[in-house]
């Protein structure tokens, strides 16, 4: 039987996990050997993630494209004693398949993560939602959120932008480490204003992932010009229509947030 990792949230529907016409393993088993370590990430067509080739699947059981931001983790560890394999890799995802559906949900939505003994070794699967290298929509505070406040001048925000993006080209901001969080209060006038790059709580970005960005090329674009950085903070306070308090963006896992307060 397998073990699935119950509380977990639940991920994809079972029927992307496996259905009549599709599953996400075939490509991971027609590599594996037993007593041989190995390790994949797929997509929700069961593609690898590192090659260029790609299974086409006309018929299957649902709509694959909702869930192609999710990177599927596929494993399987030998055992050290060179036992007998009771289920081939088919059948030990075949078996999750099964036992690791959440009946509580409509979709029999798989849990996060699984594994099997099949006695050779262990076969496990963990399922992430990711988060793709492109800018999203930008989000504005009210106009009153931060109460009354004196004008708040283009040049004051350019400004300070400089100076809360410099070496950024060269310092990384890390998942989870928040001393590398970037936070500048500053003064308009007698306004105060700030300016914050932080990693998005919980964010993973999408394969191939890493745990650190620099804030200067967020999108690991090969040519982000010289002000990409300064130009997300700069137009949260010019394209937000707020009596210029600020809003903010996120590019890929980073957030770039200007508002007229001090933390």
């Amino acid at each position: 039987m397998a073990l699935a990792d119950i509380g977990n949230v639940p991920a994809i529907p079972g029927n992307v996990f496996q259905g009549q016409h599709n599953n996400i393993y075939d490509n991971f088993c027609d590599k594996w050997v037993a007593g041989t370590e190995l390790t994949m990430t797929v997509d929700a067509s069961g593609n690898h993630k590192d090659s260029a080739e790609r299974f086409s699947r006309r018929d299957v059981d649902v709509n694959l494209d909702e869930y192609m931001h999710y990177n599927i983790d596929l494993g399987f560890t030998p055992s050290l004693g060179g036992n007998e394999c009771v289920k081939n890799c088919v059948g030990a995802f075949s078996q999750m398949a099964k036992d690791c559906r959440s009946t509580e949900t409509q979709d029999q939505l798989m849990e996060q993560s699984g594994s099997i003994d099949v006695g050779c070794g262990i076969f496990d699967y963990t399922i992430t939602v990711t988060t793709p290298r492109e800018v999203q929509e930008r989000n504005c505070y009210t106009a009153d959120q931060f109460g009354q406040h004196d004008d708040i001048y283009e040049h004051n925000v350019r400004f300070i932008s400089g100076f809360t993006c410099a070496g950024t080209a060269i310092k990384p901001i890390k998942r989870g480490n928040h001393s590398t969080y970037i936070s500048y209060p500053a003064y308009n006038g007698k306004q105060p204003v700030q300016m914050n790059i932080y990693w998005k709580d919980g964010c993973v970005l999408d394969y191939p992932s890493t745990d650190e960005i620099y804030p200067a090329n967020p999108l690991e674009l090969d040519d982000p010009g010289n002000t990409f950085c300064q130009d997300l903070l700069i137009e949260n306070w010019e394209k937000c229509d707020n009596t210029g308090v600020g809003g903010n963006i996120q590019a890929g896992c980073l957030v770039y947030d200007f508002k007229a307060a001090h933390d």
